[in-house]
């Protein structure tokens, strides 16, 4: 099953379950936060399912607000508080308050007067001009002036939505998120809560408003966080965190697939109670919020984001390649360039990066339209830079080469005529390489640079956004990381084709090499400078590139132990840099 079918009937089988334990009057247990906070987790999906379930906890939110727009923690009926007598009273508070009100605001359920309540209660409730706030409503401040990070983040949330900014909580919060991040263990960190013990959730809620001068150290540091965190909630948290900053090529589809599981396997558990006891101690999660509805809408939340972003790279990969289709001759070189590229990093590369290197709330409609471009123009010079592989390998395959020269030609307009030069700067350079076959590192790596060059011209367009030094660094390591990473990449490519290459009697830097052990570390040497390279997280996204190679690796030892007595007479030394 692929891993979006997989992800969809997750998600699926989830809503499912959720919509089976939602209680008659839409709330989720004895508790306002639970129902609200699921009705954030699924307040952006589309389903249907998830509609009926939100438009369900929207009705019971609005039957336990109080009378001045406020919430509880609690549910107000007497008859819910005979049914958990163990629940203790508390003040209505501005964390379930702003919870709920988020909530309301997907069905524009919140009326001015509402408005004018909650911004009563921040009055009354700041420390400062324009925050932070205590939060507990309608008390004796000095036995209750307790100021959380979270609930302030909850408010500035809140706030957002009406596109209200309060500098001074702003700064509050980037305070405490910078102290939050400190090191890779969340649970030594500084940060402090009286009612979130660890900063995940406060990082969750930070990730869907904050968008300020820290951002790239929070995606920096959550990207460390997350390859270290094996309990499933809390990376399901750090995982939509993540994808809403702009950074999801951290988010593997290893975890995601993971995480189907993990879901699967809960869904089981609840829905065979004999077994519930027995497995639940093994599952490593936290049940969130003492709540198995709350912690599974955080894993379809972690899941739906992945989902939408990845049904959004396909939509643009289909636009892309149906444009290159329209041309009849590039049909046939054209699937078997696509065969080999399942990722779709040909085409999307330059899509990619514009979302890694600006804010995606800044991205517009030019933008979109250069990153097509150049993702085209990245298709149509792989065409051509197959055909010529052909045609090098078997001086026979020269029908079309016709073909090839027309790729070249829209490939040429597709990046621009300020680039026209460039583009064939790098393509003589390929057909060099090609002539050497190789037999340098240098030339190895320049088999293939055409690869980089749709990702170093979305740099290049994005000047005037990162401003020329960022542009210069960023382009800086792209090139080294392009440099190592071809060299990895060929010598693969080289070690599979290592036999059909000899019957040709074509020699490569690979044939050279006739010890296997040699041959793996030279790959893993390029491999782990390629990841070295980059330096700056927003090109993060392209070490996703290396994983096919790495675990790669091991069958290019097997293919070079069976290599054929032809080869193994070569002794001649190779250069390792």
């Amino acid at each position: 099953m692929k891993t979006k079918e997989r992800v969809h009937n997750a998600i699926s089988a989830g809503l499912v379950q959720l919509a089976s334990r939602q209680r008659a009057d839409g709330g989720f247990g004895p508790v306002v936060f639970s129902a609200a906070l699921i009705a954030n987790c699924l307040g952006e999906f589309p389903d249907d399912r998830a509609k009926k379930i939100c438009d369900g906890t929207c009705v019971f939110l609005l039957d336990q607000k109080r009378a001045e727009s406020s919430w509880n923690y609690q549910v107000k009926s007497d008859k819910q508080h005979r049914a958990y007598p163990e629940l203790i009273s508390y003040p209505d508070d501005l964390d379930d308050t702003s919870r709920a009100f988020l909530a309301l605001a997907k069905t524009q359920s919140i009326k001015e007067a509402d408005w004018a309540w909650f911004v009563h209660h921040l009055t009354d409730n700041e420390t400062a001009p324009g925050g932070p706030y205590c939060t507990w409503l309608n008390v004796d401040k000095e036995k209750w002036s307790d100021i959380d990070p979270v609930v302030n983040s909850a408010i500035a949330e809140t706030l957002a939505i009406i596109n209200i900014d309060t500098p001074g909580l702003t700064k509050y919060l980037e305070d405490i998120l910078e102290k939050s991040l400190t090191g890779s263990d969340p649970s030594s960190s500084s940060f402090s809560s009286n009612y979130y013990h660890l900063p995940y959730f406060f990082w969750w809620s930070m990730s869907r408003w904050y968008r300020g001068e820290k951002k790239d150290l929070f995606v920096k540091q959550l990207t460390k966080i997350f390859i270290n965190v094996h309990d499933k909630t809390w990376q399901a948290l750090l995982a939509s965190s993540l994808i809403r900053l702009g950074g999801i090529g951290a988010v593997t589809e290893r975890f995601i697939l993971d995480l189907c599981k993990q879901i699967e396997e809960k869904l089981y558990q609840l829905q065979n109670t004999d077994l519930y006891i027995e497995k639940i101690d093994s599952c490593n999660e936290t049940t969130y919020a003492h709540s198995d509805d709350v912690t599974l809408a955080i894993k379809l939340e972690g899941l739906f984001l992945y989902a939408s972003n990845t049904d959004q790279r396909e939509k643009i990969h289909q636009e892309i390649v149906g444009r290159v289709k329209r041309n009849k001759s590039f049909t046939e070189a054209l699937d078997l360039v696509l065969l080999h590229d399942a990722n779709h990093s040909i085409t999307l590369l330059p899509y990619d990066t514009l979302y890694q290197l600006i804010d995606p709330n800044l991205i517009k409609t030019h933008h979109l339209e250069r990153a097509g471009a150049l993702g085209a123009a990245s298709l149509l010079g792989w065409i051509a830079h197959r055909i010529y592989d052909d045609i090098f390998d078997d001086g026979h395959k020269t029908q079309l080469l016709h073909v090839a020269r027309l790729a070249e030609n829209y490939a040429r307009q597709a990046y621009g005529a300020a680039y026209s030069s460039l583009y064939d700067s790098y393509v003589s350079r390929m057909i060099t390489a090609e002539i050497s076959n190789g037999l340098s590192l240098k030339y190895l790596a320049e088999k293939s640079i055409g690869h980089s060059l749709s990702v170093r011209l979305m740099c290049d367009y994005l000047t005037n956004e990162l401003g020329e030094k960022t542009t210069a660094r960023l382009t800086e390591q792209l090139d080294l990381f392009f440099y190592h990473y071809l060299i990895a990449r060929q010598l693969c490519d080289d070690a599979h084709d290592q036999e059909e290459d000899a019957r040709r009697g074509k020699m490569t830097l690979f044939a050279k090499i006739t010890d296997p052990d040699q041959a793996v570390a030279l790959i893993k040497k390029h491999l782990y400078l390629a990841d070295q390279a980059l330096s700056d997280r927003r090109l993060y996204h392209l070490k996703k590139l290396l994983q096919p190679l790495i675990s790669g690796i091991e069958s290019v030892k097997i293919d070079n132990e069976k290599k054929i007595p032809f080869l193994c007479h070569y002794t001649q030394d190779f250069p390792f840099s």
